[in-house]
């Protein structure tokens, strides 16, 4: 599925990813509002950082390939202007 969003869905400052169940390939889409800067960063339930993407102002169409993780749960963090915005749990699955 490479048509996963992520969506200013409860407030303009609070990006989910939908949906949290994803295959190898996935194109995620984060919108910041003007003036924003921020970053994606997605961790192994151990802790370990697995992915990183700076993020800017507008529309970031971020293409996140995680054919190189192995399946489980992993939590996706996204900080805007420095602040911690969204922490959810992603599966990857085959």
């Amino acid at each position: 599925n490479d048509t996963t969003s992520l969506n200013e869905i409860s407030s303009p400052n609070t990006p989910k990813l939908y949906p949290n169940l994803i295959d190898g390939r996935t194109h995620p889409k984060i919108t910041l509002l003007s003036r924003r800067i921020g970053q994606l960063e997605i961790y192994s339930i151990d802790g370990r950082l697995a992915y990183q993407q700076n993020l800017q102002q507008g529309t970031n169409v971020i293409p996140l390939s995680l054919e190189a993780m192995q399946n489980g749960v992993y939590i996706y963090k996204v900080w805007v202007d420095e602040e911690l915005k969204t922490t959810e749990r992603l599966v990857r699955v085959d």
